[in-house]
This record gives structure tokens, C-alpha cells and sequence, in this order.
């Protein structure tokens, strides 16, 4: 048995259409071979062959027109969307005062979550991260303090 290749858009076996290059009704639609369904009345090939020779392929119809998948297998066009002249905004920077961080760099005693960290891994590695990423203590997080 050969290698059955499968796809998923073919030229109709049979039917007509009017050709959108040369107006003969010589245009065969692409067809959805799962539903059966034309993809479109623009993506088909004209059998003129030697005069008009139109053909739209369904890649090109895609590249043309994006399209959205959704559950039910129905493909919708999405909108063109037009050339992007969007301005950036105007962005500031934003930062931690570097009072606040030094200032934060301590009562590692109060803090739930270093208590939490060394009784895992230990004094010296929780001390080697404190160091390393400057893990302060706050107020915010004594309000989640609670007691067994």
C-alpha cells in the first residue's frame, strides 16, 4: 500500500463557478475536504489554461486574509488590521528608593518568610540569598502572621 499523502484543501470534483480574473464560468473553488465546503468563492483555479491561468491558492488565501481556529472548526477571518502608527508612551523608570531597601535589610527575626526559608535550608544558605538578592523584611506581611 503507498504512502497516502492527505490534504486538506483540494479543487472541486465537479461544479463551476464564475472566474473572478475573467468572468467565464471556468473557476473550480477550492474545497475543505472535511466538510466538503468551499473555503471561499475568491481560491480556486480558472481551466483556462492557455487564456486567463487565475489561480488562488488557499496559502495565499491565508497569508491574505489570517484566520482564527476556533473549537467548533469554523474558520473566521480576523480583521486586517491597519499599519501601526501607535505612539509609545511617555514611560518613567520606576525604582525602590534606596533608603527604603537598605532600611528593609534587617528584623529578618520578624520575617515570616526567612523564618520559613531557613527552617528548610538552613541559617547559611538563607544568609548567602539575603546577600545575594537583597531579601528585606517589611510591615505589609505581619498582617498574614498567624498562630497554630
Amino acid at each position: 500500500m503507498k504512502n497516502m499523502t492527505y490534504y486538506k484543501y483540494s479543487l472541486a470534483k465537479k461544479g463551476k463557478s464564475i472566474c473572478p480574473e475573467c468572468n467565464q464560468q471556468t473557476f473550480v473553488l477550492y474545497i475543505d475536504n472535511e466538510t466538503g465546503n468551499p473555503l471561499h468563492s475568491t481560491v480556486g483555479k480558472c481551466d483556462r489554461a492557455n487564456k486567463c491561468d487565475h489561480h488562488y491558492h488557499p496559502k495565499q488565501y491565508f497569508a491574505d486574509n489570517p484566520v482564527s481556529f476556533d473549537s467548533s472548526k469554523k474558520y473566521t477571518p480576523l480583521p486586517k488590521s491597519s499599519p501601526k502608527t501607535t505612539t509609545k508612551p511617555d514611560l518613567k523608570p520606576s525604582f525602590i528608593e534606596h533608603e527604603l531597601i537598605k532600611n528593609s535589610l534587617k528584623n529578618y527575626g520578624k520575617n515570616i518568610f526567612i523564618q520559613w526559608a531557613a527552617a528548610i535550608a538552613g541559617a547559611k544558605r538563607v544568609n548567602e540569598a539575603i546577600a545575594r538578592y537583597y531579601i528585606g523584611t517589611s510591615k505589609h506581611w505581619e498582617a498574614l502572621r498567624f498562630s497554630r
